[in-house]
């Protein structure tokens, strides 16, 4: 089915048309100033000297013909051409610019119908005619198919040669010859193809008609010829798949029927498989329509359509379908190498191929494949040496845009040189004949190394595709091995040297002649140096392997001598860069790491470690002066502040179990502590650069501690809060519903808010300059809606800590927010689960053990090394997030010291830590609570538990007495 005309496909046949009627009109003038004349009148052409032009057009046209001198392009070609075709007269010019436009750039079919009517327009002579015609027939051939132009060409031919219009033998004859040309270059056109078609019949019948009246006279013979190929004409139209099949055999029909004949079956069967074949490609055909845009459906359809003509196995057919192709998308490469291959697979004639190719070269001329492709097809078919040689040149002075199309062009010529040389050597050819084959060839080389490297000097061919190609040529094919190792040495002297294969291809060129000695030379001369990337590791280890196998033990043992340093230091660098993200870290803080002095670092030792002595010889001197005034009665005319001394003959017999855990605790040694001894014991750990290990109590009432205190107590509770939180990740979260402090507050002694942490997130992996309008944004790009508050933890320097608290609105978007766990922030994987403070779980039971408990007094428990109780601590009021681990660690722990439920650690080890806590947390801002004094001792014996009225806590008198059982 022929596909629906449109508005587009219209207006197109009028246009055609009428070009159509204008060179015919042209034509026709042309006939009549012949006819006019009866000769050739010369006199008749204007000369380009006779026109006179405006100053303006003559100085566009110089300056135009400067531009095109200097750089010219295939737009100001076209304005030039433009500007002559607008100023008669000047006809030679016009004629070269045609030619210089042709001779640079492929024409379309446009340019080409132009050109045809400039030069119909001035036809006036014979000589004209030829030369129109000769033009017609190239621009049917040149650049793509058009059978709108061989139409053209046999009307003109028709209508300007004197001979085939008067249908005079000769004319006949030449007539004949230019359609069946025309019908072997488009008449398989399924679309265009009937119009040559018709127009080689209409002649044809034109000559029956003429015999006809002849044979009336008594020329029967020639009538009958005729007739026959009439008949074999309209019996070879009718087998090709073409638009107007149907039309074609009604007019046969009535043909055989005015000769009194009908059609023969086998022609009227062979004409429905057409007209079926043709059906079949209307489809096809719709999809390349000459009005469908020049897009990447139509690209597709044509693809389509060859594939279905090659499955019908007819190559004529499928070289129709490529040509239409190409002349619709003419700057496709690929188009044309896909055409060029399967020319060469089904056609062995050259010239097609090579025609082919020189058409896509002209169309794709900055493409390296197709100059390569068209060079080998050169080379394959036997073409000179000479055309291969100016290819060559055409294709490196085309502007190939990158290294590797000019390396493509460089290997097809060098290929085609090698086997000329190859096959002069196989031939047994004179001296003179091969040298001068080896000449051409090392030449190629040169010329082709030369090339690439003056217009891409940064080129790096790793590969070694031309350096390797052109040693192995000379040590392989033309047996000079010197010559082989002078391309390698002016490689590693180019730049090459840098790189390990190179040395690596010198080497195995010199191993495959079995020159081991000089192979064993060279890696002698590479194994030291430094090469690009792990280059020195890889020639070691070829080294080795050579040695291995071509050498002996005394050769293996001297390489391994030389390589194992170069081994070694190998492998301690990859260890080292095993982790890169630790390395780096660790890096990046010793960068950072502020240099301490002596003292500063014996001061924040002191201050963090309670077991810390600065000098042992004076912590001996120390305790003995200790010991001393402690066994000297105390006088103390003002009010004595009682302290509880922690000797043995303080401790009630039933208390006598808990003496040690008590001194484990406070690292004591059994020795009483008065109340004046205190702060001269405290004075003196100053002095000596050691803290004072005794704990002195204070009564509720007492002033807050000092300011450098209180900032340690803070620095230690935050350094607890960040112990607490590197728990967290291990399954201890942190329970919902609880108060918690914000680390982030005002500094030591200032209140700070408290949150009730409900439908709270905890957070942890932030970096320390993190930010919390970047860290809130990320949050609300995963949670849109529900975020209430962000708190990122930091220091008093502002830095955070690491961990944060998102509380949310809604439960849903806490269990929203939870669910992105493990997303990476800032090039770490956050840890985000649901806030639970430690110390606080409704589950929790005491420990068991065996050994040492707490005192019964304590409702909290002790952690000694045997059986602990769980539960509160002797501090109730932690409200710190990190707080109360010591309570969490009740039961079987590795270390001595208290247990605290919902209070703070104690000093003992936390379990799977061989570290103790090393201080009491402490509140800023809060009173210091009396130093290992149970909460239910300081609250009395009555004293407030769960529920109960709040008692006064007990003094010291009281205390005192307590454990005395009443003796003073």
């Amino acid at each position: 089915m022929a596909p629906k005309k449109g508005g587009k496909k219209a207006a197109k046949a009028d246009e055609e048309a009428a070009e159509q009627a204008k060179a015919a009109a042209a034509a026709e003038k042309a006939k009549q100033a012949m006819d006019d004349s009866g000769s050739d009148d010369s006199d008749g052409s204007s000369s380009d000297d006779d026109i006179e032009v405006d100053a303006d057009t003559a100085t566009k046209l110089m300056a135009i013909e400067q531009e095109l001198k200097s750089s010219p392009s295939y737009e100001k070609h076209l304005e030039y051409i433009e500007l002559l075709r607008s100023t008669p007269g000047l006809r030679t010019r016009l004629r070269d610019a045609h030619e210089a436009l042709a001779a640079a750039f492929p024409l379309s079919e446009e340019l080409w119908m132009g050109w045809i009517n400039d030069e119909l327009s001035s036809v006036s002579g014979p000589e004209d005619v030829a030369w129109v015609l000769q033009l017609m027939k190239r621009a049917a051939t040149r650049d793509y198919v058009s059978p709108a132009i061989w139409e053209l060409l046999l009307e003109t031919s028709h209508d300007l040669d004197s001979e085939v219009k008067d249908m005079e033998p000769a004319g006949v004859e030449r007539y004949r010859g230019l359609c069946e040309e025309a019908l072997a270059a488009a008449g398989l056109h399924l679309a265009a193809g009937h119009g040559l078609w018709g127009k080689y019949r209409k002649y044809e019948l034109a000559v029956e008609e003429k015999l006809a009246a002849a044979a009336a006279k008594g020329g029967s013979q020639a009538a009958s010829k005729q007739q026959d190929r009439v008949r074999a004409l309209y019996q070879r139209q009718l087998q090709v798949p073409l638009q107007d099949v149907a039309a074609t055999l009604e007019e046969y029909k009535a043909w055989e029927a005015g000769h009194g004949k009908s059609v023969p079956a086998h022609v009227s069967k062979a004409a429905d498989k057409a007209h079926e074949a043709a059906e079949v490609r209307a489809g096809c055909e719709a999809g390349v329509a000459p009005e469908a845009p020049a897009d990447v459906a139509k690209l597709g359809a044509f693809l389509a359509y060859i594939k279905m003509e090659q499955n019908g196995g007819d190559p004529a057919r499928v070289q129709a379908v490529y040509e239409r192709a190409v002349a619709a998308f003419p700057m496709t490469h690929s188009l044309w190498l896909q055409y060029g291959q399967y020319m060469e697979t089904h056609t062995k004639l050259p010239g097609p191929i090579n025609a082919v190719y020189e058409r896509a070269t002209r169309n794709c001329y900055w493409v390296g494949a197709v100059w390569e492709r068209a060079l080998r097809a050169l080379d394959r078919t036997g073409a000179p040496a000479e055309d291969l040689e100016q290819m060559c040149r055409k294709a490196l002075a085309a502007g190939l845009q990158s290294p590797e199309d000019v390396l493509a062009v460089v290997l097809a010529r060098v290929d085609a040189l090698r086997h000329a040389a190859a096959a002069a050597r196989e031939a047994g050819a004179a001296k003179k004949a091969a040298a001068a084959a080896a000449s051409k060839l090392r030449e190629a080389f040169r010329e082709g190394g030369e090339v690439i490297m003056s217009r891409f000097p940064d080129f790096v061919d790793r590969s070694l595709r031309l350096s390797a190609y052109w040693a192995h040529c000379e040590s392989q094919l033309l047996g000079d091995m010197a010559a082989a190792r002078e391309v390698w040495e002016g490689a590693l002297k180019s730049g090459m040297g840098r790189f390990v294969e190179t040395w690596e291809a010198y080497i195995a060129t010199e191993r495959s002649a079995r020159n081991l000695k000089e192979a064993r030379a060279i890696y002698k001369r590479a194994f030291n140096r430094k090469f690009e990337e792990d280059g020195q590791l890889r020639i070691c280890h070829a080294w080795l392997r050579f040695e291995r196998e071509e050498g002996s033990a005394d050769d293996y043992m001297q390489a391994m001598l030389k390589v194992e340093p170069i081994l070694e230091e190998s492998a301690a660098a990859a260890a080292a860069t095993a982790d890169q993200a630790a390395a780096a870290a660790a890096t990046a803080a010793i960068n950072n790491a502020k240099v301490l002095s002596k003292e500063e670092i014996r001061a924040m030792r002191q201050a963090h470690d309670p077991n810390f002595k600065a000098d042992k010889k004076k912590d001996k001197k120390k305790d003995k002066k200790q010991d001393k005034k402690e066994a000297a009665p105390a006088e103390n005319t003002a009010a004595p502040t009682p302290t509880w001394g922690l000797g043995t003959s303080l401790f009630p017999a039933a208390h006598a179990d808990d003496k040690e855990n008590i001194l484990a605790c406070t690292g004591g040694k059994g020795k009483r502590v008065r109340d004046g001894d205190a702060p001269a014991a405290e004075a003196a750990g100053d002095e000596e650069g050691e803290p004072s290990k005794r704990v002195r109590t204070q009564e509720p009432a007492a002033a807050a501690p000092p300011a450098p205190a209180a900032e340690a107590a803070a620095a230690a509770a935050d350094a607890d809060a960040e112990m607490g939180e590197g728990t967290a990740g291990d399954g201890e979260h942190h329970e919902a519903g609880e108060e918690h402090h914000d680390a982030a507050g005002p500094g030591p002694g200032a209140d700070k808010p408290r949150y009730s942490d409900q439908q709270t997130a905890f957070i942890k992996g932030l970096r320390h300059k993190v930010q919390d309008a970047g860290f809130e944004a990320f949050l609300k790009q995963h949670v849109p809606d529900g975020i209430k508050t962000v708190r990122i933890v930091r220091d008093q320097e502002g830095m955070a800590k690491g961990f944060a608290y998102v509380e949310c609105t809604s439960r849903e978007a806490l269990e929203k927010l939870v669910s992105i766990n493990q997303t990476p922030y800032q090039g770490v994987a956050l840890f985000i689960a649901e806030s639970r403070p430690p110390g606080r779980d409704p589950n929790y039971a005491p420990g068991r053990g065996r050994g040492r408990g707490g005192p019964p007094f304590a409702r909290g428990g002790f952690q000694g090394r045997g059986r602990g109780f769980g539960g509160r601590g002797y501090d109730g009021d932690g409200d710190t997030e990190m707080g109360g681990a010591g309570g969490d660690y009740g039961g079987r722990g590795r270390g001595r010291g208290f247990g605290g439920g919902r209070g703070h650690a104690g000093l003992g080890f936390p379990p799977g830590r061989a570290h103790p806590k090393t201080h009491l947390q402490v509140e800023p801002g809060t009173t210091k609570p009396t130093a290992l004094v149970p909460r239910s001792v300081q609250l009395g014996a009555g004293g407030g538990g769960e529920g109960g009225a709040p008692a006064q806590p007990m003094s010291n008198d009281d205390f005192r007495k307590m454990l005395l059982g009443g003796k003073k």
